[in-house]
């Protein structure tokens, strides 16, 4: 049986049936097929376990930051009440006695004022 060479052109005599060496590239060209579409797979994984780990990093920071808040209030809840402050107490002086009320001394009339007359008119104006 004979082929013609792709290479050179010429006819060559084959002892195998091409069938068998077309079979033979296809699964060739299917393994390299599978090979890479695993890579890509395994490569996929990767980067999904990446994410997926800071992701979770981050929730467990979050959730650690919660419960460090609860028992800070927790803490605050169940600590004893704080002493209240000491109040200064004043002691207010006692009051002076008071002296005895002097009258009031009114000073004379005056003799030389006459009296005071009565106006006249609209008490609007006055």
């Amino acid at each position: 049986m004979t082929h013609t060479c792709d290479v050179c052109g010429l006819e060559h005599q084959v002892d195998e049936p091409t069938d068998v060496v077309e079979e033979v590239v296809a699964a060739d060209a299917a393994v390299s097929i599978a090979e890479i579409e695993a890579e890509r797979d395994v490569t996929l994984a990767k980067i999904n376990a990446g994410n997926e780990k800071v992701w979770q990093e981050g929730r467990v920071a979050e959730l650690e930051g919660q419960l460090l808040g609860m028992k800070e209030i927790l803490d605050r809840l169940n600590a004893p009440p704080p002493e209240p402050e000491p109040v200064p107490v004043v002691v207010a002086p006692e009051p002076e006695p008071l002296a005895e009320p002097v009258a009031a001394v009114e000073p004379p009339p005056l003799v030389d004022e006459p009296p005071k007359s009565k106006k006249r008119g609209n008490p609007f104006w006055a």
